[in-house]
């Protein structure tokens, strides 16, 4: 799906290919009226390596199926086969703008098409669902065919005149940004994911996440109470300078005992010794960067210019300056 490997990508990834996270994210994302015919405990978790065939899917795009149930609540059936009807949602993460997106979609939507049909000869409808938390505001609208307008020339009677011969579709806009996760109808670890991921570019995140820190009380296993801050913590040391004492402090705050900030600590540093990142983080708390972050984000600069996105929003993405993205080839 999208092809840029990135924190943000892995973290959206591990949270919602998780069945409970995805059922809460399902039912804050997509209209109620649909909600409310989805079976949502049949929700399944669909491979999507099929969708890139260049396999450059992004860690962050998921693909479900639902079942669907019929207004009284029993299981819908199709009406010639008698088959159980179900709808999938195809999950797109995004954590900048794409103006690209719904080239990139309608590309994922007719190979999802293409294998229900040579699989099955049966079409189930498919959903998308843009996951957005970029720094600027989302200006894309949610129609394929908002973009065709703006870009064509088309309008008026012409675009009436043309309307049938193009392909549209309409798309969920879930915008972390705008959401206030604690109004939510979701757990709260979710809400602590949504929270961190809403204030990840915020030098003082901590501060943000101190209330949805402390909702975590309500955890009455410790192991899960401590797996769900580690992995928080984790997202946010692969892409923030962390000032040393500022985990622990949030932590205090956040009415942690000593034996539950260090079963965190702890946790954090295995995940982060994981991915071969903990030396880094170490010394980055010591000199003011990250080692290995570099060559990070010369490789999603990399990949943002072979998509053809523009040199401003790969700077700010990546957070490199013009002068380092030359220095490093990665533009002339």
């Amino acid at each position: 799906m999208g092809d840029i490997q990135n924190p943000h990508d892995a973290f959206v990834r591990s949270v919602f290919q998780e069945k409970e996270n995805a059922i809460d994210l399902i039912r804050s994302a997509l209209p109620q009226e649909i909600v409310s015919r989805l079976d949502l405990a049949s929700l399944d978790v669909i491979d999507v390596s099929f969708v890139d065939e260049e396999q450059k899917q992004s860690q962050g795009d998921l693909l479900f199926s639902i079942g669907l149930r019929e207004p009284d609540g029993s299981i819908h059936s199709g009406r010639e086969s008698n088959r159980e009807m179900q709808i999938y949602c195809l999950f797109e993460h995004k954590s900048y703008l794409d103006p690209g997106i719904y080239v990139q979609l309608i590309e994922y939507l007719a190979r999802i098409y293409r294998r229900q049909w040579t699989t099955a000869r049966w079409f189930s409808p498919v959903i998308p669902l843009v996951f957005y938390h970029g720094e600027k505001e989302w200006n894309l609208g949610n129609r394929l065919l908002d973009q065709m307008v703006r870009n064509s020339g088309l309008g008026g009677e012409d675009l009436e005149l043309l309307r049938r011969y193009i392909p549209d579709f309409g798309i969920e806009l879930f915008n972390v940004p705008r959401i206030d996760p604690s109004t939510l109808p979701v757990s709260e670890p979710v809400q602590l994911y949504l929270a961190s991921v809403a204030f990840i570019r915020d030098p003082g995140v901590f501060e943000h996440l101190i209330p949805y820190l402390e909702r975590q009380g309500n955890i009455e296993d410790i192991g899960k109470k401590v797996e769900v801050v580690a992995r928080v913590l984790q997202y946010i040391f692969n892409v923030q300078d962390v000032e040393s004492g500022a985990v622990s402090e949030a932590l205090k705050m956040a009415g942690f005992s000593t034996e539950e900030s260090e079963g965190v600590m702890a946790t954090t540093a295995d995940k982060l010794r994981a991915e071969g990142k903990l030396e880094g983080i170490q010394q980055g708390m010591q000199q003011g960067k990250l080692e290995g972050k570099l060559e990070g984000k010369l490789e999603d600069a990399r990949r943002m210019k072979e998509r053809g996105i523009d040199l401003q929003t790969i700077s700010e993405v990546t957070g490199l300056s013009v002068d380092e993205l030359k220095k490093h080839q990665i533009i002339d």
